[in-house]
């Protein structure tokens, strides 16, 4: 059995000294937490979609071996995390300082552009541009 000093965390052998080491940390958990979050891999809409496939598939397979409430609920409710994922814009928005314009607002991305384009060069102000494209969605439909 291995014994932990006053200068180790109890939790592991190889963490910095948590009493008077002036880590800023009170126990091993926060220490390594701190440590790991900016190391966590980033993942893809792509990788989010294809887990979400899978999961679809999953309730799917277990609704009809297993038919319940809350099989079909789990199920619809991957469906429609899907449908979200997977949707397309119907229309095109323009942004104006974290606001929409309901009156710059077009099925095409391009002519959207063309305008946020146009704005964002007549105010030239410093930093970011005040003028984004928005694409807009339709919420999938619950049945």
């Amino acid at each position: 059995m291995t014994k932990f000093t006053k200068e180790q965390c109890g939790i592991c052998t190889e963490c910095v000294p948590q009493v008077g080491g002036g880590s800023g940390f009170t126990n091993c958990a926060d220490a390594h937490a701190a440590e790991t979050a900016g190391d966590k891999m980033p993942f893809t809409k792509e990788q989010l979609i294809d887990l979400t496939r899978e999961d679809v598939e999953f309730w799917r397979e277990r609704d009809e071996l297993i038919p319940s409430m809350q099989t079909a609920m789990r199920l619809c409710q991957t469906e429609i995390a899907l449908a979200a994922l997977t949707a397309e814009p119907v229309m095109f928005c323009m942004e104006i300082g974290g606001t929409l314009d309901e009156q710059s607002v077009s099925d095409s991305q391009s002519i959207v552009s063309a305008w946020v384009e146009e704005w964002n060069n007549h105010d030239r102000s410093l930093g970011e541009p005040a003028y984004k494209t928005v694409a807009l969605y339709r919420l999938p439909e619950v049945k």
